[in-house]
C-alpha cells in the first residue's frame, strides 16, 4: 500500500511504514525490484526487425536501403544470412531498433553441402 502526502511517500512494508523522501524514490525501488525479479529477455534480432516493420507499416522492399538489394533482405529475414555490423548500424539508424536487440547471437537455416 502506498500513500502520497505533500510530496512525501509512505510505503507499507509488513507492519512498518517506511517514509520515502519523494515519490521518485518509490519509483526507483519499483525499477530495482522489477530488474531483479522480472527480467525481460531481448527479442530475436529478426523478430525485432519484423516487429518494427509492422509498427512502421514497412514492406520488405523498404529495407533495401539497409541491406543493399532484395535478395539480401529476403536472406536475412528468412534466416539464411546473418546480420553484419553494417546492416546493424543501418537498421539502428534508419528504423531506430536498439543495438542490444540486433547484436544477439542466433542460428541461421543455412544448409551446408
Amino acid at each position: 500500500m502506498v500513500m502520497f502526502y505533500c510530496s512525501v511517500c509512505w510505503l507499507r512494508e509488513g507492519d512498518f511504514l517506511i517514509r520515502l523522501r519523494s515519490p521518485d524514490t518509490y519509483f526507483l525501488l519499483i525499477d530495482k525490484y522489477e530488474e531483479e525479479h522480472h527480467v525481460i529477455d531481448l527479442p530475436h534480432p529478426i523478430e525485432a526487425i519484423k516487429f518494427r516493420m509492422e509498427q512502421m507499416g514497412l514492406k520488405r522492399k523498404d529495407l533495401v536501403a539497409c541491406f543493399g538489394d532484395m535478395s539480401r533482405v529476403s536472406d536475412v529475414l528468412n534466416l539464411k544470412r546473418k546480420l553484419n555490423l553494417n546492416y546493424i548500424r543501418k537498421l539502428n539508424k534508419q528504423l531506430h531498433i536498439p543495438l542490444e536487440a540486433l547484436v544477439s547471437e542466433y542460428e541461421t537455416n543455412e544448409v551446408i553441402a
